[in-house]
């Protein structure tokens, strides 16, 4: 299973911002493999976030997001994360994502993207 590392600079401690970048950490990760977003669009439909006191209480400047895909299930699937600054563990979470499709704005299965996507999972 391919994990994708992004270093981020993150003075501000804004969740907002750490949501963006995860956001991002996932594109690049897919634009490697040489997926676009110009048919599909995604929407995030559930969130399962833990986040340690650490986020708010230690001194960081600079983060580092992993990211994975875990899984494809119909229309679904799921992407894990961890972010870390200086070794200390910030976040963790589980983000369950549908894919609808720009034209018809109607789910488009997951799995339908071929063996390739797959290939990221495994």
């Amino acid at each position: 299973m391919e994990i994708y590392r992004k270093d981020a600079s993150f003075k501000e401690k804004d969740i907002r911002k750490l949501f963006l970048l995860m956001g991002d950490s996932c594109f690049e990760q897919l634009y490697k493999h040489g997926y676009s977003d110009d048919k599909v669009a995604w929407m995030i439909y559930r969130w399962n976030m833990h986040f340690t006191d650490a986020f708010y209480d230690a001194d960081y400047e600079n983060i580092s997001i992993y990211t994975t895909p875990t899984k494809v299930d119909r229309f679904f699937s799921y992407r894990q994360f961890i972010v870390k600054a200086n070794d200390l563990m910030l976040f963790k979470g589980t983000v369950e994502v549908i894919y609808v499709d720009k034209k018809t704005l109607r789910p488009v299965r997951a799995d339908d993207f071929g063996e390739d996507l797959i290939k990221i999972f495994d």
